[in-house]
């Protein structure tokens, strides 16, 4: 968290490093605060990995019990990344959540 609060860090870095806070604070059991940070990072300009960030924050919204937020994490994700590996499983995550 230091490291983001600096605010010294290139946006492909930052990317990074909120990938990896959100990754901790998941293992820490705090899946709203990683989602959090995932949607950060999927929302940086030139993020390469930033479908799979959304995908990642839709499956910690889902842990945290956050099923609207979940839905539009996965809308984001075909919205912005429809050719990504990760859209194949948005697709299907998304039809069974809207399937509830």
């Amino acid at each position: 968290r230091k490291l983001l609060t600096m605010g010294k860090l290139d946006r492909l870095s930052e990317s990074g490093a909120r990938r990896g806070l959100a990754a901790a604070l998941a293992a820490q059991g705090k899946p709203a605060e990683a989602a959090s940070e995932y949607t950060k990072s999927a929302r940086i300009e030139g993020n390469p990995l930033a479908a799979d960030d959304w995908l990642q924050a839709a499956l910690a919204h889902l842990r945290a019990g956050n099923r609207p937020e979940a839905i539009q994490a996965l809308q984001a994700l075909l919205e912005k990344a429809p050719r990504s590996q990760a859209a194949a499983e948005a697709r299907v995550r998304l039809k069974e959540l809207q399937a509830l």
